[in-house]
């Protein structure tokens, strides 16, 4: 796992740069929390919960049905 599981330099670059990037999301949303700079709509906020639980069950599926049932057979 991380920057020094791939064996690939170019793939080495690509997760170097995805981690800084997700570090600095964290950071950024945690002022962003802190101090107020955004003022989302409430509706906006239920609909990306409402889309964030529709992608969490639809990943949840997806797993299911490949790891569990790789070949199904008719």
């Amino acid at each position: 796992m991380g920057p020094g599981a791939d064996k690939e330099r170019t793939q080495e670059i690509i997760q170097f740069f995805a981690t800084i990037l997700f570090i600095a999301f964290l950071v950024i949303s945690a002022f962003d929390h802190r101090f107020g700079w955004l003022h989302v709509p409430f509706y906006i906020v239920i609909l990306d919960n409402i889309l964030v639980t529709l992608g969490f069950f639809d990943s949840f599926s997806f797993s299911e049905k490949t790891l569990l049932h790789p070949q199904s057979s008719k």
